[in-house]
């Protein structure tokens, strides 16, 4: 999202769908650095705290001014708390708290840890879905394919997230370079995960609304 520039970025004027209460209303600015302090610190990056008008929740926006010198508006470039990662109602609660806090760290750029979230919600997935709890996740995996509770492309997918995951709990066995996940292997991961869960949840939960009475 790009933000106009002016004196005091009138966000008043801009919509926002709230990560709070997933209203889509207009913002009041409750903190803004002085010119000064921009112009001294930050330059032509800016910090604000929202409040939603909908259900007086706050928000907080680091943005950054383009086309400098003579900037005309600014990218979003950090938002917290995040918006849009709502998991579709049919994901169980565990599963989807999982998925929220994987998303949040995408939002803040922790892509180790955000793949490790999405390793630990499949296999609350797993679980759910019968795999042996005291089985290890490669294990749980290939008893849902076995029994064909999961076709196999959703298994190699999932088995491609726990890889992933691995790698991101784990510094690697190289004595001086640690291996961490890049932000196009953790944005891939969280995607594959939505993947997985659209077929093994939303899908269902969708035919079978269309075939109630």
């Amino acid at each position: 999202m790009k933000v106009p520039v002016t004196e005091k970025n009138d966000f008043t004027r801009l919509i926002f769908e709230c990560p709070e209460c997933r209203a889509k209303t207009q913002f009041k600015i409750v903190w803004y650095p002085s010119q000064a302090v921009l112009t001294q610190i930050h330059g032509h990056i800016t910090r604000y705290v929202l409040r939603c008008t909908a259900c007086g929740e706050h928000i907080f926006l680091h943005t950054r001014r383009v086309e400098v010198p003579f900037p005309t508006e600014s990218n979003i470039e950090t938002q917290f708390p995040p918006t849009g990662h709502f998991p579709h109602p049919s994901i169980p609660a565990e599963i989807a708290t999982d998925l929220r806090e994987a998303a949040i760290c995408i939002s803040i750029g922790a892509w180790n840890a955000a793949t490790v979230m999405c390793r630990r919600s499949l296999q609350s997935c797993a679980k759910e879905k019968g795999a042996n709890p005291k089985d290890n996740l490669f294990d749980q995996l290939k008893e849902l394919k076995d029994q064909n509770l999961i076709p196999d492309l959703v298994y190699q997918m999932a088995d491609t997230i726990r890889k992933k995951g691995n790698v991101g709990a784990h510094p690697g066995k190289d004595p001086i370079v640690n291996v961490s996940m890049s932000e196009k292997e953790a944005k891939a991961v969280f995607s594959l995960v939505e993947s997985v869960y659209k077929y093994v949840y939303q899908m269902p939960s969708e035919v079978n609304a269309l075939s109630s009475p």
